[in-house]
């Protein structure tokens, strides 16, 4: 069986909420389970590229990964 991941209107709203806060920091761990195999790009494609295109990689710390909003 396979779980759905956030569906586009959910995403989108991900989005919308990032781009009102602007959060300078954002923390993406690393230690999560892969849904049924899925990389965060495939289940997440939206908010995926909203962040690589918004966000650079700062630090990596253990399971996780610090990233800053580019300017």
């Amino acid at each position: 069986w396979a779980i759905d991941g956030p569906d586009n209107a959910l995403q989108q709203r991900a989005i919308k909420e990032l781009e009102e806060s602007r959060p300078q920091w954002l923390v993406r761990n690393q230690i999560g389970f892969v849904i049924d195999g899925i990389q965060e790009e495939q289940l997440l494609p939206q908010i995926h590229a909203y962040i690589e295109a918004h966000y650079h990689h700062f630090d990596t710390l253990p399971g996780t990964t610090i990233m800053r909003r580019k300017p």
